[in-house]
């Protein structure tokens, strides 16, 4: 007797879960498909790659032009070596830096790097 309740209940269990499980069209799918597939995520990937590599082969007809500013403060003990002692030394510092640079001749080299990330873009 407990055998065949155990038996209904399992039973009852899985034909509820099955009649819960809900159907799909063709449509749906193929959108979860799309929304969960890997290959299109990295074609994505890569789109937005080449239009990034575009924007920088177009770039570089322009001039460059770099600054960076930095500072610090040192501080502790050094030994002076006219008196072979212990002294407390603090020193501050800042560095300071511009850089620019302009192609001057390039043949022929951003324009095809232009045409070429172009095709990539297309392709």
């Amino acid at each position: 007797m407990k055998r065949q309740t155990i038996l209904t209940l399992i039973s009852l269990f899985f034909v509820f879960t099955v009649s819960t499980q809900d159907t799909w069209t063709l449509e749906e799918c193929i959108t979860y498909a799309l929304e969960q597939s890997l290959t299109v995520e990295q074609a994505e990937i890569n789109l937005e790659s080449s239009i990034v590599n575009q924007k920088e082969a177009k770039n570089a007809r322009w001039p460059s032009l770099d600054a960076s500013v930095g500072s610090g403060l040192n501080f502790g003990r050094v030994i002076n070596p006219s008196t072979n002692s212990f002294e407390t030394d603090n020193s501050i510092f800042s560095n300071f830096w511009i850089r620019s640079g302009v192609s001057i001749f390039a043949g022929i080299r951003i324009n095809n790097s232009i045409k070429c990330y172009y095709l990539y873009f297309e392709a």
